[in-house]
C-alpha cells in the first residue's frame, strides 16, 4: 500500500516509529509518530543532515552499536571488578582487627591469669586467714625464721627486682613485715632485759614498756 510504502521511504531517510503513550485523539490509548533527531521544529538547517542511507549504513550501525555495547559491558565489568577488589580490601582489613583483637583478648587473659596467681601468692604471704601465714616469719615467742623470710622476699613474683611504678606505690607488704620485724627486735631486747634483772627492777623495765629498748639497764647496788 501506499502507507506501507510511505513508512518504508522514512526508514530509509533514518526515520524511526516511536509510540507515544499520550492520547493523541479520545477513545485511543496511544499512537504512533515518527522521529528523527535531525527534524525539529524552526530548524530548516538542520534538514541538510536528512539524507538517504546508503547500503552499507545499516552495517556500519551494526558495527557501532555492537562497540557501544562492548564497551558498556567493559565499563560495566571494570566497575563491578573494582567493587569487589574495594570489598575485598575491606574483609581483609576486617580479618587482620579480627586477628588483633582476638590476639589482644588472649594476652589480657595471659595477664589476668598472672595476675590471680601472684594476687594467691600475696594473699599466702599476707596471712588471709588471721595472719596465721605471718607466724611463718614471726613465730608468737619472737622466733625469727629466716629462711621463710628470704623465701618470700626472694620471689620475684611477689616482690619483684625491677618494680613498677605501680608496685612502688604500693608497699604495704613490705612495710607490714618491716614493722613486725621492729616488733620483734623490741621483744627480744625487752625479754633479755627481763631476765637479767631482779623482779622489782623488772617491774620498773614493764613500767617503760618498748619505747625504748635500747635504753640503758640500772645500775645494781
Amino acid at each position: 500500500s501506499k502507507f506501507a510504502s510511505f513508512i518504508k521511504q522514512l526508514n530509509n531517510y533514518d526515520f524511526h516509529n516511536v509510540t507515544s503513550k499520550i492520547p493523541y485523539e479520545e477513545g485511543k490509548k496511544e499512537w504512533t509518530y515518527f522521529n528523527h533527531d535531525y527534524f525539529q521544529p524552526d530548524r530548516a538547517d538542520l534538514l541538510q543532515y536528512i539524507h538517504l542511507r546508503k547500503k552499507g549504513d545499516d552495517n556500519d550501525e551494526k558495527m557501532v552499536r555492537t562497540k557501544s555495547s562492548h564497551k558498556k559491558r567493559r565499563l560495566q565489568s571494570d566497575t563491578l571488578q573494582e567493587t569487589m577488589t574495594s570489598q575485598q580490601s575491606e574483609m581483609t582489613s576486617l580479618q587482620k582487627q579480627v586477628h588483633q583483637q582476638a590476639n589482644a583478648i588472649l594476652q589480657l587473659k595471659t595477664n589476668l591469669d598472672e595476675m590471680r596467681n601472684v594476687i594467691q601468692e600475696m594473699q599466702v604471704a599476707m596471712g588471709r586467714d588471721g595472719g596465721t601465714r605471718l607466724s611463718m616469719i614471726f613465730s608468737d615467742e619472737g622466733e625469727f625464721n629466716e629462711e621463710e623470710e628470704a623465701r618470700i622476699f626472694n620471689n620475684p613474683r611477689i616482690f619483684p627486682a625491677t618494680a613498677t611504678p605501680a608496685e612502688k606505690r604500693d608497699d604495704s607488704i613490705t612495710n607490714l613485715l618491716q614493722q613486725r620485724r621492729s616488733s620483734r627486735d623490741k621483744v627480744t631486747a625487752f625479754l633479755r632485759e627481763v631476765e637479767e634483772n631482779p623482779s622489782s627492777e623488772g617491774e620498773g623495765i614493764l613500767d617503760r614498756g618498748l619505747s625504748d629498748p635500747n635504753s640503758k639497764k640500772p645500775k645494781k647496788p
